[in-house]
């Protein structure tokens, strides 16, 4: 998971987030999306710590 978040923080978002760099909000969704995180009961995001 760790070479995955690199790779991604390198690389520009993706379009429609309107942003220039990630962020770590969009860092952690992307990995929720791509199935390296989870969401948790209250709704809130969850990807393990580096």
């Amino acid at each position: 998971m760790e070479a995955h978040l690199i790779a991604l923080a390198c690389q520009r978002p993706g379009q429609g987030t309107g942003q220039a760099r990630w962020t770590l909000r969009l860092l952690a969704d992307k990995l929720v999306e791509l199935g390296q995180g989870f969401l948790l009961p209250d709704g809130s995001k969850n990807v393990r710590a580096l």
